[in-house]
């Protein structure tokens, strides 16, 4: 049976799919299928597929009963992460492949970058236009970024294979997406890990930190309160 953290139950469990449900889920997805076809028909209708940049991206995912679990607001992959699709034939190379972890602030800056405008004042995230814009098909970056949830029930520092995640009711659980791609074992207390975990959890406190996250300001209360290990909450 599979071993899940306490931040992974609560609301939306479930035991069997919700085939009603599915139905109009995957009748959604075709018609946003059938439109973008539409879009991109147009482009080349009118000569103007070239010269423009397409963006194929949506809100984040529903579990579907992964995990025993619907809907999403957790950090499992189904649920966090999101498609990030760009088509610019006048200036991105055919097939090209980023493995990074992106979040959605940085599309804003990114989108301006390859249009070559002005950046947005004061915007926190990352313009990644020269990524997309270099000559190499596969760009590779061990980048960590940081994200939560609107309560911070639960805060992870992400990469594009590691994924470590804190909350104040459950030890943190490390992923390790390359060797577990289905998120079911915990590394964290794993010794071939140590180093990534640290690692991980030091730029997750820092980030956390740096956005002046609510939950972090509560962790250390609870930290000195306690007298607790600040990476062993909840225990």
């Amino acid at each position: 049976k599979e071993k899940r953290p306490k931040w992974s139950f609560g609301k939306n469990q479930t035991d069997k799919i919700d085939q009603n449900g599915m139905q109009d889920y995957f009748g959604m997805v075709k018609c946003i299928d059938d439109n973008v076809g539409r879009i991109l028909k147009f482009l080349d209708d009118e000569g103007l597929a070239d010269n423009t940049i397409i963006v194929f991206t949506s809100d984040h995912g529903d579990l579907c009963g992964e995990h025993n679990k619907n809907n999403k607001s957790s950090p499992y992959e189904a649920s966090a992460k999101i498609p990030f699709i760009i088509r610019y034939p006048n200036r991105i190379k055919p097939g090209k492949v980023i493995n990074t972890a992106y979040t959605t602030v940085d599309f804003g800056p990114t989108v301006l970058g390859l249009m070559g405008a002005n950046k947005i004042p004061g915007a926190q995230g990352l313009d990644a236009s020269k990524d997309f814009l270099n000559k190499n098909k596969n760009v590779d970056s061990d980048r960590i970024t940081y994200v939560t949830t609107a309560h911070s029930d639960w805060t992870a520092s992400i990469s594009d294979r590691y994924k470590y995640v804190m909350s104040d009711i459950d030890e943190p659980w490390l992923f390790d997406m390359e060797v577990d791609p289905d998120e079911l074992i915990n590394f964290n207390k794993d010794p071939k890990y140590a180093d990534i975990s640290a690692k991980f959890s030091k730029e997750l406190v820092d980030q956390m930190n740096y956005y002046k996250d609510p939950a972090i300001e509560e962790w250390k209360k609870e930290k000195s309160d306690k007298g607790k290990d600040f990476n062993k909450k909840g225990k």
